[in-house]
């Protein structure tokens, strides 16, 4: 695989290169890269309210994604 990364904690790349978060299901903020053929995070995926960090409750930044 490719080395693709993804800024939310919750977030993982499943078979067919979707995110997926780990609170269950596609995560709602992925844009999918056809030219590419993998999904990225959205610029609201920083404001998404499940990716809270749970040791301080405040959520992190917007998507870093490689392989661009």
């Amino acid at each position: 695989m490719n080395d693709l990364t993804l800024s939310c904690p919750k977030a993982a790349y499943d078979r067919e290169m979707r995110i997926t978060c780990g609170d269950g299901g596609l995560c709602g903020h992925q844009r999918y890269l056809r030219c590419k053929g993998w999904s990225i995070l959205t610029d609201q995926a920083g404001r998404c309210p499940l990716r809270k960090d749970e040791g301080n409750g405040e959520g992190h930044e917007t998507a870093a994604h490689g392989g661009d």
